[in-house]
C-alpha cells in the first residue's frame, strides 16, 4: 500500500475488539512510533498501556 492509499482509506475506530494485543505486536507498535513526527523533534514521548479495565 502506497502512502496516497494509506492517506485516502485512513479512518477513525471507536469501537474496539475486547481481545487482548500480544506483548511482541505492542513492542513492535511502539518501536515504530520513533517514526512518527513532532514539532521540530522537541515533543518529549510518553506511553501508558493498560492491561486492564
Amino acid at each position: 500500500m502506497n502512502a496516497i492509499e494509506m492517506i485516502k482509506e485512513r479512518r477513525s475506530v471507536r469501537n474496539f475488539k475486547d481481545e487482548v494485543v500480544d506483548r511482541e505486536i505492542m513492542s513492535e507498535i511502539i518501536g515504530d512510533t520513533v517514526f512518527a513526527s513532532t514539532w521540530a523533534n522537541l515533543q518529549p514521548v510518553r506511553y501508558t498501556i493498560v492491561k486492564s479495565r
